[in-house]
């Protein structure tokens, strides 16, 4: 389970990259994680603005024009940062199109969120 240095490292390692950019879409290829991913989220997501990203706890909380995205990572989760066209691997579940990179959540377990 990635512990809290972990998260903190995740959380440093992609902010540059999302920090100020817009969310131009999102692919869920498994909505079924530790909680379902909503049908609503790309529809939701797509056209906003992150303003900040921090850590709460084990949580990330990205916040955006209109809310906040929360991402745990769970037991085996983690946060990678892609080129576009990049093909996703097995455990590759949920991806952030910021543009010029993908922010692509692998997590095997299923148990972010």
């Amino acid at each position: 389970m990635p512990e809290l240095p972990e998260v903190e490292i995740t959380r440093r390692g992609v902010e540059p990259f999302v920090l100020g950019k817009t969310i131009t879409g999102v692919t869920v290829r498994n909505p079924n994680l530790r909680q379902r991913v909503p049908r609503k989220l790309a529809r939701t997501l797509v056209g906003q603005r992150v303003k900040r990203l921090e850590r709460r706890g084990k949580y990330l909380l990205f916040e955006c024009d209109t809310g906040s995205l929360i991402v745990h990572l769970g037991m085996s989760g983690s946060l990678r940062v892609t080129e576009p066209g990049t093909l996703p691997r097995e455990h590759d579940h949920v991806d952030l199109v910021f543009g010029g990179i993908v922010l692509r959540l692998r997590d095997p377990r299923r148990f972010g969120v």
